[in-house]
């Protein structure tokens, strides 16, 4: 969860740039969220560049309202889903 400087819930309404990231073991299957890169040294990202890196073309806009942000990616990822 993302929060505020004012620690509330949520993000501050606006337009943000969205780095993905999914990392995978080499047979495949996804790496736990709560796995390290020391647990899972042979890990890579199964997003590719450049949604993945700090260049990202991806881009999402918070609004007041608040809500669920969906971001599409327009590639297909490596690994099994």
């Amino acid at each position: 969860m993302i929060s505020s400087r004012n620690d509330d819930a949520g993000m501050p309404p606006g337009k943000y740039r969205v780095r993905v990231s999914r990392m995978i073991n080499p047979d495949g299957t996804p790496v736990p969220a709560e796995g390290t890169q020391a647990d899972y040294p042979l890990a890579i990202d199964s997003v590719p560049a450049p949604y993945s890196g700090q260049d990202s073309p991806l881009e999402v806009t918070s609004s007041e309202q608040g809500g669920t942000l969906r971001v599409e990616l327009p590639v297909k990822l490596l690994g099994k889903s």
